[in-house]
Protein backbone atom coordinates (compact mmCIF):
# COMPACT_ATOMS: atom_id res chain seq x y z
CA UNK A 1 0.00 0.00 0.00
CA UNK A 2 1.38 3.61 -0.91
CA UNK A 3 2.11 6.10 2.01
CA UNK A 4 -0.43 8.89 1.88
CA UNK A 5 2.28 11.60 3.69
CA UNK A 6 0.16 11.86 6.84
CA UNK A 7 2.05 10.00 9.04
CA UNK A 8 5.83 9.15 8.92
CA UNK A 9 6.58 5.68 7.91
CA UNK A 10 9.30 4.32 10.80
CA UNK A 11 11.26 2.30 7.51
CA UNK A 12 11.49 5.60 5.95
CA UNK A 13 12.58 8.19 7.82
CA UNK A 14 15.61 9.56 9.00
CA UNK A 15 16.45 9.48 5.37
CA UNK A 16 19.25 7.78 4.50
CA UNK A 17 22.28 8.75 2.48
CA UNK A 18 22.81 8.80 -1.49
CA UNK A 19 23.88 5.16 -1.85
CA UNK A 20 25.02 4.52 -5.44
CA UNK A 21 25.89 1.05 -7.17
CA UNK A 22 28.54 -0.68 -9.64
CA UNK A 23 27.74 -3.93 -10.86
CA UNK A 24 29.97 -5.60 -13.02
CA UNK A 25 30.03 -9.07 -14.16
CA UNK A 26 27.72 -11.26 -10.83
CA UNK A 27 29.84 -8.54 -8.37
CA UNK A 28 28.36 -5.60 -6.93
CA UNK A 29 29.76 -2.43 -4.97
CA UNK A 30 27.87 0.17 -3.07
CA UNK A 31 29.35 3.39 -1.80
CA UNK A 32 28.37 6.51 -1.18
CA UNK A 33 31.09 8.81 -2.22
CA UNK A 34 34.03 8.68 -4.73
CA UNK A 35 37.26 10.80 -3.41
CA UNK A 36 40.25 11.11 -6.14
CA UNK A 37 39.00 11.58 -9.65
CA UNK A 38 38.31 15.14 -11.44
CA UNK A 39 37.44 16.06 -14.78
CA UNK A 40 38.42 20.02 -17.24
CA UNK A 41 36.45 20.94 -19.93
CA UNK A 42 37.64 23.30 -22.18
CA UNK A 43 35.29 26.62 -22.77
CA UNK A 44 34.96 27.89 -26.47
CA UNK A 45 33.63 31.25 -27.15
CA UNK A 46 32.34 30.84 -30.77
CA UNK A 47 30.41 33.46 -32.82
CA UNK A 48 29.22 32.47 -36.67
CA UNK A 49 30.47 34.30 -39.13
CA UNK A 50 26.87 35.35 -40.16
CA UNK A 51 25.55 35.88 -36.72
CA UNK A 52 24.05 39.46 -36.84
CA UNK A 53 24.54 39.42 -32.92
CA UNK A 54 28.33 40.56 -31.59
CA UNK A 55 27.46 38.20 -29.01
CA UNK A 56 29.20 34.63 -28.44
CA UNK A 57 27.77 31.03 -27.50
CA UNK A 58 29.98 29.00 -24.90
CA UNK A 59 30.46 25.61 -26.27
CA UNK A 60 32.43 22.06 -24.66
CA UNK A 61 36.04 21.74 -26.03
CA UNK A 62 38.45 19.48 -25.40
CA UNK A 63 37.91 17.28 -22.68
CA UNK A 64 40.44 16.28 -20.02
CA UNK A 65 40.73 14.00 -17.41
CA UNK A 66 43.26 13.77 -14.25
CA UNK A 67 43.96 11.62 -11.55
Amino acid sequence: MAETGKEQSKSTWPLVKFQFSVKIGDKEAFFQEVTGLSAEIQQIEYRQGNSKEFSTVKMPGIKNSGT
